[in-house]
């Protein structure tokens, strides 16, 4: 106890000294003109905050405005990005259309050719030639 009583004295003589140094410090300070001073400089700093925070709310503005902009582009983006899927699938359907249009044209054309074949001619020579033109030209013919 004695030495928490001694610590306690301690404690009490260096507060005791801080402050007289404190209180010699201040004696040749003029007081209003020490506080004018501090209010003098919380005012430029209380400018400069409010300087920051206009600063920011103009950054802020703008980075919406520019959000607002971006989200109109992404709209627009999507809108042709969902047009051009469309038209995809359109041109899909119409190369599906064209491949079993060709594909049945191809039969067709072999159905006809092999009964022309088939059948008894006047001149084979030329039915012959026919065969081959239009084999060849169904060989020729690749939608892919």
């Amino acid at each position: 106890m004695s030495s928490d009583l001694r610590f306690k004295v301690v404690d009490l003589e260096a507060s005791v000294m801080v402050l007289e140094e404190e209180n010699r410090l201040l004696r040749g300070v003029n007081l209003p003109a020490l506080r004018n001073a501090q209010v003098a400089m919380n005012f430029e700093r209380q400018k400069k905050i409010e300087a920051y925070v206009f600063r920011l709310v103009q950054e802020n503005l703008e980075l919406r405005k520019e959000m607002s902009e971006l989200r109109k582009e992404k709209n627009d983006l999507y809108k042709v990005v969902h047009s051009l899927s469309v038209q995809l699938r359109e041109t899909q359907k119409n190369w599906d259309s064209i491949r079993n249009y060709v594909g049945q044209f191809k039969k067709d054309m072999f159905k006809w050719f092999y009964l022309k074949e088939s059948a008894p001619h006047k001149n084979s020579s030329e039915s012959s030639m026919h065969g081959i033109l239009i084999k060849k030209f169904l060989d020729d013919v690749h939608l892919e």
